[in-house]
């Protein structure tokens, strides 16, 4: 198969808004990010700030989930 510059390149991953990612799927990003783009220090720093976020969304959701009804 040969890729044309009009061809959208295969991506290693789905593709899924920073937003609705779990803390878990930023953690993965920010890891292969290491491996891809080391030199990105702005990308690292904003997945960092989306990985407290999401930490503090999950949590939330899990003492909401906990309360009484």
């Amino acid at each position: 198969m040969t890729v044309t510059p009009t061809a959208p390149a295969r991506q290693p991953w789905p593709m899924k808004a920073l937003g609705a990612m779990t803390a878990a799927e930023i953690l993965a990003a920010l890891e292969r990010l290491a491996c891809v783009r080391p030199e990105d220090a702005a990308l690292e720093r904003a997945l960092h700030r989306q990985l407290v976020r999401a930490v503090e969304r999950e949590r939330a959701g899990a003492r909401g989930a906990a309360a009484p009804a």
